[in-house]
């Protein structure tokens, strides 16, 4: 009796905390229990058939951005990004030996067409290849749109750590609710670098684990050391240098052609691919983070922008007919 009396003197809150701390320790049972027979083991699963980079530390790779284009049921022409990626392992311990024997074959798979894509039954178009050469934790990138002369020669070995670092880049798109998180490795901030390139953000989004959607609208915001915010589209890139970094619009005037070393002497190896040098350019500007003392040429923090003349319809990838112009040039002459 005195047992029963003293239960009921027992607050009634005290009984519902008593049955959600109760409700919550079964919780987090059960879910311990499923996460480990079944959610793990499928993300392993997943993780294992999921693209990443190779286990081992010296390696070329050619990845390619692709776009295939047909028609959606109702005839509207209809674009897709596919990739493909070619990975070259070294055969000695030398690896500038290895990287000078193994670039001239790297050329020819980025000069080659297109695999045959069954799913559309064509051969897509290759938009930009993607050189990347790691050894060690030392990463490099060269973007390489199809228009572009390239260089028959490749050296890692008077490669220079830049002084620039980005503080935040994030990938955003208009159809996605959150933005993405883009992480830049030491191993990326060399002197040359060619980095948020369009085939640069495809691969680092397939080798993520977040839902992404890509194509030519999304925008790569970025905030470097000084603060300063910046908007990276689809038809641009940033290109390191050892103070200071700069931002580009790839070009679409030049044939894809391979140039000798003493060809890309006479003139600036990035004139077909870029615009004009930053100081008379129209479609790119330049950030310099260099001290006075070290150049008296150079300005105190960060140069004047230049700002692009060129109006916003200007891209790389002309734009889809619209379905007002698709109806009044293939549906209205039958009506």
């Amino acid at each position: 009796m005195n047992f029963l009396r003293n239960l009921f003197r027992v607050p009634f809150h005290t009984y519902l905390q008593v049955l959600y701390f109760g409700i919550v320790h079964i919780y987090r049972v059960i879910w311990n229990i499923a996460y480990k027979n079944i959610f793990q083991p499928l993300e392993e699963r997943i993780h294992h058939y999921s693209k990443k980079e190779p286990i081992e530390t010296k390696w070329l790779e050619v990845y390619k951005l692709n776009e295939s284009t047909c028609n959606s049921s109702i005839g509207i022409p209809t674009r897709f990004y596919t990739s493909e990626t070619y990975y070259y392992y070294p055969h000695n311990d030398d690896f500038e030996q290895f990287l000078e024997s193994e670039y001239p074959l790297c050329l020819s798979q980025i000069s080659g067409p297109a695999m045959y894509d069954r799913e559309m039954d064509q051969i897509p178009d290759t938009l930009e290849a993607l050189f990347v050469a790691r050894n060690e934790e030392k990463y490099m990138f060269r973007s390489i749109p199809m228009q572009t002369s390239l260089s028959n020669t490749f050296s890692m070995q008077e490669s220079i750590i830049s002084e620039v670092e980005f503080l935040v880049a994030e990938y955003t798109h208009p159809k996605m609710s959150k933005a993405i998180s883009i992480d830049i490795p030491k191993g990326y901030y060399l002197a040359g670098n060619e980095l948020f390139s369009p085939a640069f953000i495809q691969r680092f989004l397939e080798l993520q684990k977040e839902y992404y959607i890509f194509d030519d609208e999304y925008v790569i915001s970025i905030l470097d050391s000084e603060v300063e915010e910046h908007k990276i589209t689809f038809d641009q890139y940033v290109k390191l240098d050892e103070k200071s970094y700069s931002i580009y619009k790839i070009s679409e005037t030049k044939p894809l052609q391979l140039q000798s070393p003493s060809e890309l002497s006479s003139r600036d190896s990035f004139e077909n691919k870029m615009t004009n040098s930053t100081s008379n350019t129209e479609n790119s500007y330049h950030l310099d983070f260099s001290d006075e003392s070290s150049n008296n040429s150079e300005n105190n923090s960060i140069e004047e922008i230049q700002t692009t003349t060129s109006s916003d319809s200007e891209s790389l990838i002309q734009k889809e007919t619209s379905p007002i112009e698709w109806w009044d040039q293939y549906i209205k002459p039958f009506l």
